[in-house]
């Protein structure tokens, strides 16, 4: 008859048998790799390593004005109180322009319009030189005019200047603006820029006047 302990005795056993065939199985750790030093990785007769060779950045120009020559005078900086007295002297603005419109009418003898001309019938000069004419139209365009009327006319005068006013107005067309001043000693707003069609018949008769009767003119104003 066999007594517990003898179960232990054995089961130990084979377990210690199992351990001894397991630990015969394990592979050999990894060995540590030699320092790079001792491989020879950077041996004595290599070259040394290239330089970075960047270019210097330039020196920033100074914000220092340049002084003016060895015995010149520096100019006088003009100042809010400075008076200029010569046209020399003023500021002139350059603009380079590639084409300048000319407006033209022509009339005979008469007085009465031209029609049919052509740009071969023009010639424009400038300073004596001829220029090309580009391009030419014979259409008409808007105007905005200002009809001012001198009112110290001798009344004589002034009756003609009241009757042509009807027919100066009805010369502009209806795409054009009209306004009415009238001055003597002052200047007087009569009628705002509007249509020309549109300027009133009252407008019209605000701005005539009888005109003087004899006397030298009136001045001022």
């Amino acid at each position: 008859m066999r007594g517990p302990g003898s179960g232990v005795v054995k089961l130990m056993f084979l377990l210690a048998l199992a351990g001894a065939a397991w630990a015969q199985n394990v592979p050999d750790a990894p060995q540590p790799k030699p320092d790079a030093q001792q491989q020879g990785q950077f041996p004595d007769n290599a070259p040394p390593a290239p330089k970075n060779q960047r270019p210097v950045p330039a020196p920033e120009p100074s914000a220092t004005p340049a002084l003016p020559p060895q015995g010149a005078e520096a100019a006088p900086e003009p100042t809010g109180d400075t008076v200029i007295t010569s046209r020399n002297d003023l500021p002139r603005i350059s603009i380079i322009t590639t084409f300048v419109q000319v407006p033209v009418t022509v009339r005979d003898k008469s007085g009465r319009l031209v029609s049919g001309l052509g740009p071969k019938d023009f010639l424009v000069l400038e300073d004596g030189v001829p220029q090309q004419i580009r391009f030419f139209t014979s259409d008409p365009f808007p105007l905005s005019a200002a009809v001012v009327v001198d009112t110290d006319l001798p009344s004589t005068t002034m009756k003609k200047v009241n009757e042509s006013l009807p027919a100066l107005i009805g010369a502009f067309s209806e795409f054009d603006e009209v306004a009415l001043y009238r001055y003597g000693h002052t200047v007087q707003l009569v009628s705002g820029f509007t249509g020309a069609t549109s300027v009133s018949t009252v407008s019209i008769n605000k701005i005539k006047r009888p005109g003087r009767e004899g006397g030298p003119p009136m001045v001022g104003g």
